[in-house]
């Protein structure tokens, strides 16, 4: 036979529920919050790794200039590098 289910039982069902469905809601907060984070955190990373190359063209550009302005002056100088 079928029990008959009471108000009460059915009241502490549902709480059981909510309760669940609570501490869901928490773990989804908590993940978006850390997710939050996360992407914070990566596109401060990605700015810093833009400047780094930012950083590295510029560094490149100076050296390729002063090769450039070394090998004016050593053709001034009518300098040669020794073979080896």
């Amino acid at each position: 036979m079928a029990e008959r289910v009471t108000n009460e039982q059915l009241y502490e069902a549902l709480k059981a529920v909510q309760g669940g469905i609570a501490k869901v809601e928490r773990g989804l907060a908590e993940m978006r919050a850390e997710l939050q984070s996360k992407g914070e955190h990566l596109a401060a990373l990605s700015a810093s790794y833009a400047t780094l190359v930012s950083d590295g063209v510029r560094r490149a550009d100076q050296i390729a200039e002063l090769r450039a302005r070394i090998e004016r002056i050593e053709r001034r100088l009518d300098v040669e590098e020794p073979s080896i």
